[in-house]
């Protein structure tokens, strides 16, 4: 998550992948973003991470919000890193 991310764009996969998780309990979803600061979304929402960059659980998989953040170099770039931190799945 960063300053100014669209809700869509992360609550409907959060949405989707929570009510998946009836179907696999072991399935975790959760929000990361550069701490543990509330993250004030494009609409205003205050949003609060469960991790920060620096403290990520292993991941399978994750999506990078859209919104007017991306524009933002520091926002982007902790998501950038993130993903260059995580291994590559076996699929």
């Amino acid at each position: 998550m960063f300053k100014d991310a669209e809700v869509v764009d992360y609550a409907a996969p959060y949405g989707i992948f929570s009510v998946a998780r009836r179907l696999d309990p072991e399935l975790d979803v959760f929000l990361v973003a550069d701490s543990l600061r509330p993250v004030q979304t494009q609409a205003g929402l205050m949003v609060h991470p469960n991790y920060s960059f620096n403290e990520t659980p292993d991941m399978d998989a994750f999506l990078i919000p859209g919104g007017f953040g991306t524009g933002r170099k520091p926002a982007i770039n902790g998501c950038i890193n993130l993903f260059c931190l995580c291994p590559k799945p076996p699929y």
